[in-house]
């Protein structure tokens, strides 16, 4: 958890309930960025108790990536050039 490129704690719009969103940055995010996230926020909600959303933040990304982040409910970010 401690390596994750950023972690942030909100509020969910919906549930008014704290949530983290933990996320990982690359120029070019490709699968190992979506698995590291994900396992990061899992690793975070087991030991708070508080739900944690995975996010990938990049210029680019791989097609692996992208089909991989959606099958795990990952957030991406892509940042304009």
């Amino acid at each position: 958890i401690r390596n994750a490129d950023a972690i942030a704690q909100g509020r969910d719009r919906r549930t008014s309930n704290w949530t983290y969103l933990v996320t990982e940055a690359s120029i070019t995010v490709d699968a190992r960025d979506v698995q590291r996230a994900t396992r990061r926020a899992r690793l975070l909600e087991q030991a708070t108790g508080v739900p944690a959303v995975p996010a990938v933040i990049g210029s680019r990304t791989t097609q692996d990536a992208q089909l991989l982040a959606g099958q795990e409910n990952v957030v991406f970010a892509r940042l304009s050039p």
